[in-house]
C-alpha cells in the first residue's frame, strides 16, 4: 500500500480512479484530528513535528488523498467532522453519500463510548446502511494513571458491541510508528470495498 500526496502523481491516476468518501466521527478529543493529519502528511516526522499545533476541528475538515492498493488507485474523499455536539447537523451532512464511516472512541473514557453508540444509532436512523462501519478503539498510548477502572471499555465489550451491531472493529495509536494501526485500518476499510465490490 502506498499513500501519495504529490498532486502531480495524483493527476496520473485520476483516469483509473476508485472514488470513496471516507467520514471521521466521534466525541471530542478521541483523535480524530490527529489521524487526519497523519495521513495528510504521510510522514511520521514531520506529523511529530506539528501535532503539537493540532487544534479541535472548527466544524469540520476536507481532504483528498491517493493511496494503491492491490493494483488499484483510491481516491479516499476525507471528511473530519467535528465532536462537538453543536455541530451534529453538520455531521449528518458529512455522512451523506459515504462509503466508509470511521467512528473513534477512548478505551479508557466510558462516556466517549456510550457518544458512539449514539453516533451509530443517528446513522442507521439516517437510512444509512450501505456504508462500511468501522469502530475505532483509539489511545492506546494513554497514560494509565489515574484512571477509574470502572471507566475503562475492555476490548471483550467492545467486540462484543461491533458483532451485535454488524460493526468491524480496530485499534489504534496515533503516537506510535505510523505502519502500526493506520495502515491496518486503511488496508481492512479497502479490502472489505473490494469485497463488496466483486459480490455486486
Amino acid at each position: 500500500m502506498e499513500i501519495i500526496n504529490d498532486p502531480k502523481e495524483n493527476d496520473k491516476n485520476k483516469r483509473n480512479i476508485i472514488n470513496l468518501k471516507v467520514v471521521l466521527l466521534g466525541e471530542e478529543s478521541m483523535g480524530k484530528t490527529t489521524f487526519f493529519s497523519r495521513i495528510s502528511s504521510n510522514n511520521y516526522l514531520k506529523f511529530l513535528k506539528e501535532k503539537e499545533g493540532i487544534q479541535p476541528t472548527p466544524g469540520g475538515n476536507c481532504k483528498n488523498i491517493i493511496i494503491k492498493f492491490k493494483d488499484r488507485a483510491f481516491n479516499l474523499d476525507l471528511w473530519e467532522a467535528a465532536g462537538n455536539r453543536r455541530f451534529c447537523s453538520l455531521s449528518r451532512v458529512f455522512c451523506k453519500n459515504a462509503n466508509i464511516i470511521l467512528i473513534f472512541y477512548d478505551p479508557f473514557d466510558r462516556l466517549s463510548f456510550k457518544r458512539a453508540d449514539e453516533i451509530l444509532f443517528q446513522i442507521k436512523s439516517d437510512g444509512i446502511t450501505n456504508a462500511i462501519l468501522v469502530l475505532i478503539s483509539n489511545k492506546y498510548d494513554k497514560n494509565m494513571e489515574n484512571i477509574n477502572d470502572e471507566n475503562i471499555v475492555s476490548d471483550e465489550e467492545a467486540l462484543e458491541y461491533s458483532d451485535k451491531q454488524k460493526l468491524f472493529f480496530s485499534h489504534l495509536s496515533n503516537f506510535v510508528k505510523y505502519e502500526t494501526g493506520i495502515n491496518q485500518i486503511l488496508e481492512l476499510i479497502l479490502n472489505e470495498y473490494l469485497k463488496r465490490e466483486k459480490n455486486l
